[in-house]
């Protein structure tokens, strides 16, 4: 049986797995939405500590912003 504490160890590590999407090209929106990543401010304030399956969905969610900005 696994404590709480080593759980959460284990999903950090595992997310730390995915890399994060910026390209050091850090500039932000109106709408705090970075140009380079298209991640939110929030979203890249909290990547180091967001799990694998967090990670994916804000990974998602950058691609469908991508994709709206191009078509705007």
């Amino acid at each position: 049986m696994t404590s709480d504490k080593q759980d959460a160890d284990h999903s950090n590590k595992a997310g730390q797995a995915i890399s994060s999407p910026c390209i050091r090209n850090c500039c932000l929106d109106h709408n705090d939405i970075c140009l380079g990543c298209y991640r939110t401010l929030e979203e890249i304030r909290h990547w180091v500590e967001s799990t694998a399956q967090q990670k994916q969905n804000i990974l998602a969610l950058c691609e469908a912003r991508r994709q709206g900005d191009r078509k705007g």
